[in-house]
């Protein structure tokens, strides 16, 4: 279910521009348990960088999903509506944080074709 998660976070980031440049003066947020007018409220307050946080990545006996964490896709969908409204799609950058702050950084057990088919969207 997680990977459909990270799918829909994918789909839902503008791919039209995915390989801008960061802006030459970042305000970065990360988006961890704040909903979406939070988001959008930091958005207007001049951030432009949003950091989807925090995705867990693991392997074996752990869960039968590799993907655990990070956002819901609701809040996704509804922050990248009101990007689109604002007419910001192409001055927010989103980045994707995996683990890191107390969440575990992604284990060495991932072979490079389940790596790949995690990570080559983002």
């Amino acid at each position: 279910m997680r990977h459909i998660l990270v799918i829909v976070l994918v789909l839902f980031l503008p791919f039209s521009d995915a390989r801008r440049s960061l802006p030459s003066g970042i305000i970065a947020g990360y988006t961890n348990q704040a909903n979406v007018s939070t988001i959008l409220q930091t958005i207007d307050d001049g951030c432009n960088v949003l950091i989807w946080s925090f995705i867990e990545l693991q392997r074996g006996n752990i869960t039968d999903d590799g993907v655990q964490g990070g956002p819901n896709h609701l809040d996704v969908a509804g922050v990248i509506s009101g990007i689109d409204a604002r007419g910001l799609s192409n001055e927010v950058v989103h980045l994707v944080s995996i683990g890191g702050w107390a969440a575990p950084h992604p284990t060495t057990g991932f072979d490079k074709l389940h790596s790949d088919a995690i990570l080559t969207p983002f």
